[in-house]
C-alpha cells in the first residue's frame, strides 16, 4: 500500500499554456481520491504523469515516499484502467487477465491462482473462456479491472473508466468499483468529468479548473462549503443558482427583487455594504408558492424526474432552478412566488469569486 504526493507539479505541451500549474496534492494510503473538473482542466494529465506516461516540467511525484520522476512506468508499481477497455480481442478473458503476469514471467501456477482469484472477486469465473466480443460493456470493463487487480499494485489509476457505458451500467459499475475498493483498500486516483460519479464514489474529491486545484475536500464538504463560485456551481445536480446581487447593509437586491437578510447575513457581509456580490442558493432550498409573499417569478419548464421535479424559472431576467418533491401542478408560463432563505445561501466576492467567510 502507498500514498501519492504531488509537489509543485508543472506541465506544458510545447510552448503553449501550462496544462498543470503548481499542483500540490496528497492522496493518503488506501484512499479513494477522485479528480473532477471540466474537459481540459488537467485531470487526465495528472494520471499520465503519475503513471510515467508523460514527463513533467517541474516538481516532484512521490509514490510510497519514493520520488519517481525518473522511474519508468513499469517500475512504479501502478495499474491503470483506461476509458477504452483495451482488451485483446483474440484472447479469452483468462488470457487477457493473465497477460501482464505472463509478460513479467510469473510462474504458471501462480498466474492461474491469481487470475482465478481476480475472476472470483469480479464475478467473471463463468466467463474465463469467452472472448471480449461475446461480453457486454460492463463485463468488458470488469475484465479490464481484473487485469489491473491481478497484479496487486500499490496504486490504481482510473481514467474515466465508465464514460463508454450506458446510464444503468454506469450506476452498477460505480457500486462495483466502490465495493472492490472497500475489499482491497488499494490507494486509488480516479478521474471523471461527472460530478455525480465523483460525489458518490470519492472519499475525497479534488476539483480542478484550468490546471489549478480549486478545492480538496470530502463530498459533502464541497457541497456545503464551496471555496469559490466555480466549485459551488460545478458540484451539485442541478447546479447551484448563482445570482448577482447588491448588499445594502440590510437586504440583498437582485435586479428589481429584494431578499430579506438575517443577523448572520448582516455580520457576514459587514465589509461589503454597497458592493456587488454573488449569492448562491441550492435548488432544493428554493421554495415555490402560487401566491402570497415572496419574489415574483415565472415558470419556464417543468422537468419530472420521478420522485422529484426540477422547475426552471425566470426572476427579473435571471434564470434559476428549484428542485421539489413529486410532480407539482405547475405549467410553463405560470406566475409564482419564490422564497430563497438568505440564512442558507452562499456568498461569493464579486471580483475574486471566492467564498465570503
Amino acid at each position: 500500500m502507498a500514498g501519492i504526493i504531488l509537489r509543485n507539479l508543472t506541465k506544458s505541451y510545447g510552448k503553449g499554456e501550462p496544462v498543470l500549474e503548481g499542483i500540490n496534492l496528497e492522496v493518503h494510503d488506501q484512499e479513494f481520491m477522485v479528480l473532477v473538473g471540466p474537459s481540459g482542466c488537467g485531470k487526465s494529465t495528472i494520471l499520465r504523469v503519475v503513471s510515467g506516461l508523460e514527463d513533467i516540467d517541474d516538481g516532484e511525484i512521490l509514490i510510497d515516499d519514493r520520488v519517481v520522476n525518473d522511474v519508468p512506468p513499469r517500475d512504479r508499481d501502478i495499474a491503470m484502467v483506461f476509458q477504452s477497455y483495451a482488451l485483446y480481442p483474440h484472447m479469452t478473458v483468462y488470457e487477457n487477465i493473465a497477460f501482464g503476469l505472463r509478460v513479467r514471467k510469473h510462474p504458471k501456477e501462480k498466474i492461474d491462482g491469481l487470475v482465478r482469484e481476480a475472476a472470483d472477486t469480479l464475478s467473471l469465473s463463468s466467463m474465463l473462456e469467452k472472448r471480449p466480443g461475446q461480453l457486454s460493456g460492463g463485463e468488458r470493463q470488469r475484465v479490464a479491472l481484473g487485469r489491473a487487480i491481478v497484479r496487486k499494485p500499490k496504486v490504481f489509476l482510473f481514467d474515466e473508466p465508465l464514460s463508454n457505458l450506458d446510464a444503468k451500467l454506469r450506476v452498477q459499475m460505480r457500486a462495483e468499483i466502490s465495493a472492490l475498493h472497500e475489499r482491497l483498500r488499494i490507494t486509488t486516483l480516479y478521474v471523471t468529468h461527472d460530478q455525480v460519479e465523483a460525489m458518490t464514489m470519492g472519499e475525497r474529491i479534488t476539483v480542478l479548473r484550468d490546471g489549478l486545484v480549486q478545492q480538496v475536500d470530502k463530498p459533502m464538504g464541497l457541497y456545503s462549503n464551496p471555496a469559490n463560485r466555480f466549485v459551488g456551481e460545478f458540484i451539485g445536480s442541478p447546479p447551484m443558482n448563482v445570482l448577482p446581487a447588491r448588499w445594502t447593509g440590510t437586504e440583498l437586491q437582485v435586479g428589481e427583487s429584494r431578499i430579506p437578510s438575517t443577523p448572520e447575513t448582516i455580520t457576514l457581509l459587514a465589509n461589503h455594504v454597497g458592493r456587488e456580490v454573488f449569492v448562491g442558493v441550492r435548488p432544493e432550498l428554493v421554495e415555490i408558492q402560487s401566491e402570497g409573499e415572496g419574489l415574483p417569478a415565472r415558470v419556464e419548464l417543468v422537468e419530472p424526474m420521478g420522485g422529484e421535479s426540477n422547475i426552471y424559472l425566470t426572476m427579473g431576467g435571471r434564470r434559476l432552478i428549484a428542485r421539489v418533491d413529486g410532480l407539482p401542478s405547475l405549467r410553463m408560463g405560470d406566475d409564482v412566488r419564490i422564497r430563497m432563505p438568505a440564512g442558507q445561501a452562499h456568498f461569493f466576492d464579486h471580483e475574486t469569486e471566492r467564498r465570503i467567510i
